[in-house]
């Protein structure tokens, strides 16, 4: 009696092959790559909010807190100043708000700033719409704080003017199940940080499921 491979076998059914070795665990295997390496060295996020839009006000600090724990945990960043430091210097200049986020980065003395501008939020105990339960989207930019000499050089990532967006949304189950608003907007925070670490390191599509 003759054997056929099972991979041979499944060679000539064409799509349906394919679908069930994704299913199997083939197609979640295949690499992702990161779309920009950050550089070496001191790594500032810097969240702004331009537009006051975080009704909760831990919003921005914890966007930034869960997003430094991602980017070191996978070695996407060699080193991030802390948010504390970024919040001890927003407390003690009053000017903080005015300043562009080289200045700021400049000051705090990162060799290069990772941009998250606030463009949506929504996060609340009742739910009044159930296809937009509670949300979170920013815009994202690499900068270099320390080029001077031409403008044109100062942002890295991405090409275009507006940014990458980011964004997260989660369903009213989930949000039921949180209950609490600063849970529900935790849990937008931790979604948004770690869909934006991923774009900085290699990962699989299984990665982007869990």
């Amino acid at each position: 009696m003759w054997f056929v491979p099972f991979t041979a076998a499944l060679a000539g059914c064409g799509a349906q092959a394919g679908g069930l070795l994704y299913f199997m665990g083939a197609g979640r295997l295949h690499t992702i790559e990161a779309e920009y390496t950050l550089a070496p060295g001191s790594l500032l996020i810097l969240v702004d909010d331009l537009d006051e839009r975080l009704t909760w006000g831990p919003a921005r600090d914890r966007i930034a807190e869960e997003l430094s724990k991602e980017l070191l945990e996978h070695e996407a960043a060699e080193k991030i100043i802390t948010p504390e430091s970024v919040k001890r210097y927003r407390r003690t200049h009053p000017d903080f708000d005015e300043l562009k986020c080289n200045q700021v980065g400049r000051l705090l003395g990162a060799d290069q700033v990772l941009w998250l501008e606030v463009k949506a939020f929504y996060a609340e105990e009742e739910i009044h719409d159930t296809t937009h339960a509670a949300s979170l989207s920013v815009t994202i930019r690499v900068i270099d704080p320390n080029e001077r000499k031409d403008r044109h050089k100062v942002r890295l990532w991405p090409v275009n003017r507006e940014g990458k967006p980011v964004a997260v949304q989660l369903t009213s189950n989930k949000v039921t199940s949180l209950r609490t608003k600063d849970a529900i907007a935790g849990e937008l925070a931790r979604q948004l940080a770690k869909d934006i670490a991923k774009l900085f390191y290699d990962h699989s599509f299984q990665d982007d499921e869990d």
